[in-house]
């Protein structure tokens, strides 16, 4: 009898992550992945956790595979994926104004009617009107009020009301 070596070679698996988005602002939701090649054997598992790119602002970061991994039973192959952060929604609404004719304006103000600031977020710039100061309505513009890129930013207008003054 002449003996001869059984070889036991890795098994292939490879895992791709699940792409994922979140909303500007939002906590990230849980990292996941599937199988998409080969199977895990008995009871074997997965260790470890799926990672992405560290950033909150608007754009596309890489899912990496972080500490995920199976035992050296596998040749194991990762395949990443993307996490998408989107802008979130802020609606701006100017608030009425009215003035006597032949008085100073009032200052322009708004509200946040839709959406919220996100930590330490702020809008900048400043409300105008449109030019004129005989008795009627005048169009409060957004003039140069803006929110960061992270956002839709969208405005609404109101009127500047000029009455008719005393006399």
């Amino acid at each position: 009898y002449q003996k001869a070596d059984f070889d036991i070679t890795k098994a292939g698996l490879t895992v791709t992550a699940d792409s994922k988005s979140k909303v500007y602002g939002t906590n990230d939701p849980s990292l996941t992945y599937q199988i998409t090649a080969g199977k895990l054997i008995a009871s074997d598992k997965l260790t470890g956790n799926l990672s992405r790119v560290s950033g909150e602002n608007v754009g596309t970061y890489s899912i990496n595979q972080g500490t995920l991994n199976a035992s050296t039973n596998y040749d194991f192959t990762y395949q990443n994926a993307n996490f998408d952060i989107t802008k979130a929604g802020l609606t701006v609404t100017a608030d009425s104004k009215s003035k006597i004719y032949g008085t100073n304006d009032p200052a322009l103000t708004y509200q946040i009617t839709a959406g919220k600031l996100i930590g330490n977020d702020k809008l900048t710039g400043a409300l105008t009107r449109d030019a004129g100061e005989n008795v009627g309505n005048y169009p409060i513009t957004q003039g140069t009020l803006t929110a960061s890129a992270n956002y839709n930013f969208t405005y609404q207008k109101a009127d500047l009301a000029i009455t008719k003054a005393s006399l």
